[in-house]
This record gives structure tokens, C-alpha cells and sequence, in this order.
């Protein structure tokens, strides 16, 4: 999956709702090309109030025009949402771009969800 924000305001990529039966973490990638313009993510859970902020980016400087990855860890529990929030984007020439969301587990090393194999196994 592939999104991205332009300015100006704050744009939101919901998610849910979900349910984890352990804990797990939210694999993704971003780009933020200007100034003052930020990546956050939050989550709701259903059994508490608001919205909780679990990341947020780092400020926009002039080494740092290049894709980030992180991850957020999320406890077992019923979710009403993860949310991807572009903030802070000032004008038209303002965006995030945000990439390659993933469930990760931490127990295996790898991702959770299963991917389809573009190889076609023939028996000989």
C-alpha cells in the first residue's frame, strides 16, 4: 500500500478496526519533503478514552530528503484504529509520502501477513 498527503491541512489514513492476540508491531515507510511537516501515529483502543500518539517524525532538515522506516510496537487488545496523520503540511508543495505498511512479529523476525509468491512451483 502506497499513500501520500499534500498540503495544506492534515490528512489521516485509518486502519480498523482490529483485533491482536499478542503483541505485534506496524512496520512502515515514509517521506516527508518539507519543512514543518510531520508523520504521527495513533492508535484508538476500545476500552479507553481519545486517541494515544505512538510516533511521531523527526523535523525536516536538509540531509534528511530520503525514506525512513520505523515501526511501532502494539500490545495485544481490541483496536478501534491505527491512525497515519500527515500534520504540519504548510502549502501546496508540502506532502508526506508513506509506504510499505506491514504487520511485523517480533517472535519471528518477519512479517505476519502472508504474501503470495510470484514463482509457480511445477512438480517434475
Amino acid at each position: 500500500m502506497y499513500a501520500y498527503a499534500v498540503g495544506p491541512a492534515t490528512s489521516t489514513l485509518s486502519l480498523g478496526p482490529f483485533e491482536l492476540s499478542r503483541s505485534f508491531a506496524i512496520d512502515f515507510c515514509y517521506y516527508v519533503a518539507s519543512y514543518g511537516g510531520k508523520l504521527a501515529v495513533y492508535i484508538t483502543r476500545n476500552d479507553q478514552e481519545g486517541r494515544e500518539r505512538l510516533y511521531v517524525s523527526d523535523n525536516v532538515n536538509g540531509d534528511k530528503h530520503h525514506w525512513i522506516c520505523d515501526k511501532v510496537y502494539l500490545n495485544n487488545g481490541t483496536y478501534e484504529a491505527v491512525e497515519f496523520s500527515a500534520e504540519g503540511l504548510r502549502n501546496e508543495f508540502s506532502y508526506v509520502g508513506l509506504d510499505q505498511i506491514d504487520v511485523f512479529d517480533p517472535l519471528q523476525g518477519l512479517s505476519a501477513c502472508e504474501k503470495k509468491s510470484k514463482e509457480t512451483t511445477i512438480p517434475l
